[in-house]
């Protein structure tokens, strides 16, 4: 068997008296990182944006450490050398740390992803705003409408895409408060900033 140099945590196999755990996980991380390759590659294909990627990335490290945790918690339920016990007990500390900061990130990613749909939305409002009243300008310009109906149309389509507007902020405010946030302030700023965001369109 090779010599495992170990990596991302895992223990350097220093001594002859190999510890068992190191071979099973760095099994498990070298499994972990072809899944993460598989995924980019998956994503590239698919044209999905990087924050739809980290999420999904996220997911997989999440799998990963807990598959982790689980591998070390079994060799200490049955590891009687005081020595290797205290070295699973800080891997245990090092993976519960690791957990606890990938799901930290997962939120921050999902709430990211959720900026980035409700941007996507307002873009495509915005745009469509900017058409329809190039169309009606056209219209105008050719005599093909008076002044008066010219300014109703602006009109209309102004209240219309503002309330499309609206209709995002509320979506976004709604997507939000149903997040699971372990920091409670992240998720009060967020769904601050969306009431702000209605109250200004309303």
């Amino acid at each position: 068997t090779e010599k495992q140099t170990g990596s991302g945590g895992t223990p350097p196999d220093d001594h002859k008296d190999k510890k068992p755990w190191t071979t099973r996980l760095q099994n498990a991380e070298n499994a972990h990182k072809e899944e993460l390759l598989l995924l980019r590659k998956s994503s590239d294909a698919l044209a999905r944006t990087e924050n739809e990627y980290q999420l999904d990335a996220l997911q997989k490290e999440l799998e990963f450490q807990v598959e982790r945790l689980a591998i070390i918690k079994k060799y200490q339920s049955s590891e009687k050398d005081k020595k290797h016990l205290a070295e699973l007990g800080k891997l245990e500390s090092e993976t519960q740390t690791a957990i606890y900061n990938t799901l930290k990130k997962s939120e921050e990613t999902r709430l990211d992803l959720l900026k980035e749909y409700r941007d996507r939305r307002l873009n495509t409002i915005s745009t469509g705003e900017k058409n329809l009243q190039l169309e009606q300008s056209k219209l105008n310009a050719n005599g093909e409408l008076t002044e008066k109906d010219y300014k109703n149309r602006l009109l209309t389509i102004e209240i219309t895409s503002l309330y499309s507007r609206l209709e995002v902020a509320k979506d976004f405010q709604n997507d939000v408060s149903e997040l699971e946030f372990q920091n409670g302030e992240v998720k009060a700023k967020a769904l601050k900033e969306a009431g702000d965001n209605i109250l200004h369109l309303e």
